[in-house]
């Protein structure tokens, strides 16, 4: 059964099961410009995945996204050398459960 969300959603994509930057922006009302930027700063909450040098959008994922069913993309680690505080959090993480042998 699909939803209301989901039906919508598959007019922009045209009927495929994924969206492009652009098909997202239309339905969302903003650019894609702005969804590029976003995911690579990577701080774009809706999951997708490059194919390529492609951002695609899974119209699913959109869908419970746009429900708020489903949960936010990972946040992934910063790139570069972990901050000073970042290497104490862990470290004191690492004595507090010391792996088991």
């Amino acid at each position: 059964m699909t939803s209301p969300t989901l039906d919508l959603i598959q007019v922009f994509s045209g009927g495929r099961p994924v969206l492009t930057p652009a098909e997202l922006a239309k339905a969302l009302g903003t650019t894609g410009h702005h969804i590029r930027q976003a995911v690579g700063r990577e701080n774009w909450p809706i999951p997708y995945r490059r194919l390529g040098g492609r951002i695609i959008f899974s119209a699913v994922a959109v869908a419970a996204y746009l429900d708020g069913e489903a949960p936010q993309a990972p946040l992934s680690r910063r790139r570069g050398r972990p901050t000073k505080a970042e290497q104490i959090a862990r470290d004191r993480d690492a004595e507090a459960h010391p792996p088991r042998l």
